[in-house]
């Protein structure tokens, strides 16, 4: 299970294996009339790969640039910081 999730270790990889997983089931449903069962998907979405690009894609929404309900702004390290917490956690919790 360890194994899988290893090759996703860059942004690329994931929107890699995200454009394979949309051909395979746009093909799928031309073919057979139904999208094709996908597996591994449990790897993929605890990747570190999907959490940075995650991360990525709030940092870049303008809202993450507005106090949260704590009044406190995103700080630009919190990617270094949450990355290996959240890793950690997705690791026990599946």
């Amino acid at each position: 299970m360890e194994q899988q999730s290893n090759y996703l270790k860059s942004e690329q990889g994931l929107k890699d294996k995200q454009d394979e997983l949309y051909e395979k089931t746009i093909e799928g449903i031309r073919q057979k009339g139904q999208s094709p069962g996908h597996k591994n998907l449990l790897e993929l979405m605890i990747s570190e790969a999907t959490i940075v690009t995650a991360i990525h894609r709030i940092k870049a929404n303008k809202g993450s640039r507005t106090a949260g309900s704590d009044h406190q702004l995103m700080k630009p390290d919190v990617l270094k910081k949450i990355i290996p917490k959240l890793s950690n956690l997705f690791k026990i919790a599946f």
